[in-house]
């Protein structure tokens, strides 16, 4: 039965030693070959003029040069793995690089359990989104059916009459509202006199009063009772303004307008004046 001898540690650095020595001797030798192959370059190296481009001895040379240069780099980077003769050494050696493997790979095997695991929980909350998606999708393909089986022509039809009897009975509330209208205005605020008018004028040419808002509405030495829009004139306007045009419900006022009527329309909030032009108003649509 063969008797395994024991290395002791100053052994195996000696055996360490001599192969480093080793491996160093060898580049010695690599680097003798490179240093003999430049020479020879430059001793046969010709003027510039003279080398041709593609001379193959040339190419050669050059190809055993960066080869050489590869393996010297290779052996000054590359670490000393010579491993000892001795059965017991080599046997200690590799259960140490084993130990280190396999805690290595314990930790890599803990690392993609835990990459494993939240990628579980991501496909969870993704097939959930995904339901959730199916379930919306569902549910807008049933609203598309009936939307689609209600645009039929008899029900566009009837769409169209229900519009049109909508229609109608929004003129009829307009003209019934425009005789209400037309009464309490007419006894409420009826036409100015010739009398109010004069005072009216009077007080905005006293001195000391200042400018009302609507002065610029009006001149008053051409108001004459016959002239004059009455407050019920201007609400039917308005009115009529805002159903006939609701993109452009503004109206246009001149001298014929009795100022303090439309004061008392722009006080109550009734009317508002457009922004850029003080000479136009419109009626506030409570309607919307």
């Amino acid at each position: 039965m063969p008797c395994h001898i024991i290395m002791s540690s100053s052994d195996i650095q000696l055996k360490k030693q001599a192969a480093v020595a080793a491996l160093k001797a060898e580049c010695e030798e690599k680097w003798t070959q490179i240093t003999q192959l430049y020479e020879d370059i430059q001793t046969h190296k010709k003027p510039h003029d003279e080398l041709v481009r593609d001379d193959p001895l040339l190419k050669i040379y050059q190809a055993k040069e960066k080869r050489l240069k590869a393996e010297v780099e290779v052996l000054k980077n590359k670490e000393t793995e010579a491993l000892p003769k001795d059965p017991v050494v080599l046997h200690t050696l590799l259960k140490d690089e084993l130990t280190t493997s396999i805690t290595q790979l314990e930790h890599t095997l803990a690392m993609v359990a835990g990459q494993k695991a939240e990628m579980l929980k991501q496909i969870e909350r993704d097939e959930a989104r995904l339901e959730e998606q199916r379930e919306i999708k569902a549910a807008l393909e049933v609203k598309v059916e009936e939307i689609m089986a209600q645009e039929t022509p008899g029900n566009e039809r009837s769409y169209l009459k229900e519009l049109e009897h909508k229609r109608k009975r929004a003129i009829e509330k307009n003209r019934e509202l425009m005789l209400e209208m037309r009464d309490f205005i007419a006894k409420f605020f009826p036409p100015p006199t010739y009398n109010q008018m004069k005072e009216w004028r009077r007080s905005h040419q006293q001195p000391g009063l200042g400018r009302r808002s609507n002065e610029s509405y009006t001149s008053s030495d051409s108001l004459n009772g016959d002239s004059v829009v009455s407050l019920q004139d201007m609400v039917e306007q308005l009115m009529n303004k805002l159903l006939d045009s609701p993109h452009d419900p503004y109206l246009t006022t001149d001298q014929s307008y009795w100022p303090p009527y439309l004061e008392l329309l722009l006080r109550t909030g009734i009317a508002l004046k457009h922004p850029e032009d003080g000479h136009r108003i419109k009626l506030v649509p409570f309607h919307l």
